[in-house]
């Protein structure tokens, strides 16, 4: 796994977190000393014996990533998909977004100089464009006020049909056991998300709306792990089902042999090569990717979420960013709840796998609930269960297209055609346009 580089001698030195929340986990050293090899987790066990690939398709072409068979995704390959949102959804979405939720309070964050701060949705517009370098770039992360917005269904309706709500497996789960909704990703030039895994190993997806990212991926086995010096952490909240691995190293660090340069590279005037910090993490500078895919607007990536994998931007982005559990990931999500839960496979009902998966996914959580209270967490689980709601209808794209056309709150007079995001918020971002709040009828 490992680049045939000479090997740097191996240096211990304290994390300096890529992110504030960095070091509130275990080290994946001692998560691994801690276990003995029949409880250790098999969230890095897949065999990559055939070489993953990144597949390029096109939503103008039909629906290819639909015609895939229903294991494929999210198993091994990356797929990005071009056009993948409708020709001026873009700008309307993200305007309206602006009318309902601009002047709510967001966390940010300035990379690689660790500034913290909280503002307006609408100021994150300004300081992606107006306050961010390689050097302190401006990064920006929000789950709550996507959920307090109305255009959810509209953004998910411009998907293809295979990340449709009814397609995710997490969506028969109990509502307060079921992971997070879509989250904003929005970053100025320079910025990086934190090297990491997600949380049970899902499959992740991420449609970029503005600006260009590069996405690094990194092979999910214990030796990488440890050479970036990983954490593991738990899922958080009531119900630790799971973990995610986070790494302090910034694997786009330095580019082409300057050490953290002021200004971030443009690839579309010269061959631009990151490397970590070698001084600093000499193993992790040793690791190679498995794949890299340059990102670009309106363009929708769909990915195996148990590779460790970070994204650096090259310019303003923003992004909103969701998951899915289906049948590409289902046995690693389920497997992975299973070892964090410490069951023997050998007490699973032999005939567990060829069940219907609805039984598969309820007899693997009350494993886990009966962890957590013994003896109470199946009936628990049975309880919140039978509460479950029937899934709602998903709503097509041509339904879509009349509430996000361009008329009403935000987006302009009808018929007006709003310009590409880039210009829109652009203009935004300099004072040059402003977007009236807008209220629900």
């Amino acid at each position: 796994w490992r680049c045939s580089h000479s090997s740097a001698p191996v240096v211990l030195l304290p994390a300096a977190g890529m992110d504030p929340g960095h070091g509130r986990g275990i080290s994946w050293r001692d998560f691994q000393m801690g276990t003995t090899p029949s409880q250790r987790p098999s969230y890095f066990s897949e065999p990559l014996a055939d070489p993953p690939r990144v597949i390029r398709l096109d939503a103008r072409h039909g629906n290819e990533l639909d015609s895939l068979p229903s294991d494929r995704l999210g198993l091994r390959d990356v797929y990005v998909i071009e056009n993948a949102v409708g020709e001026g959804f873009a700008s309307t979405w993200f305007t309206r977004l602006l009318a309902e939720s601009g002047g709510k309070l967001v966390k940010y964050w300035h990379q690689r100089s660790y500034f913290e701060g909280e503002t307006t949705l609408r100021s994150i517009v300004r300081r992606i464009y107006l306050a961010s370098s390689h050097r302190s770039a401006v990064m920006m992360m929000d789950e709550n006020i996507l959920r307090r917005a109305t255009l959810l269904e509209d953004l998910q309706a411009e998907l293809p049909e295979a990340l449709q709500p009814h397609r995710d497996l997490f969506q028969q789960w109990p509502a307060p056991m079921q992971p997070a909704k879509q989250c904003l990703i929005m970053g100025g030039t320079g910025g990086c998300s934190t090297l990491h895994t997600d949380m049970l190993g899902w499959t992740g997806w991420n449609v970029l709306l503005m600006g260009r990212k590069h996405w690094k991926f990194f092979p999910p086995a214990p030796e990488v792990g440890e050479a970036l010096d990983a954490e593991v952490r738990e899922m958080g909240d009531q119900y630790n089902l799971g973990f995610s691995c986070t790494s302090p190293v910034d694997m786009f660090h330095s580019a082409n042999g300057l050490k953290c340069p002021e200004r971030a590279p443009d690839p579309r005037f010269c061959k631009v090569e990151f490397t970590a910090d070698a001084e600093r993490y000499p193993r992790a500078a040793q690791v190679c990717p498995l794949l890299e895919v340059v990102q670009g607007p309106d363009e929708l990536i769909v990915f195996p979420a148990h590779y460790f994998h970070q994204t650096y931007h090259y310019e303003p982005t923003i992004a909103v960013a969701s998951q899915m559990m289906n049948e590409g990931c289902k046995a690693r999500v389920l497997g992975q709840i299973l070892d964090f839960a410490g069951a023997d496979r050998r007490a699973l009902p032999p005939d567990l796998w060829s069940r219907p998966v609805p039984e598969q996914m309820k007899t693997v959580l009350g494993i886990a609930l009966d962890r957590m209270w013994p003896g109470n967490g199946r009936a628990y689980l049975e309880r919140m269960w039978s509460g479950v709601p029937p899934h709602r209808p998903h709503h097509c794209r041509t339904a879509a297209a009349g509430r996000v056309s361009g008329e009403g709150g935000g987006g302009g007079a009808a018929g007006e055609r709003l310009p590409p995001l880039g210009q829109l918020a652009l203009q935004l971002a300099c004072g040059m346009l402003d977007v009236p709040p807008w209220e629900a009828e």
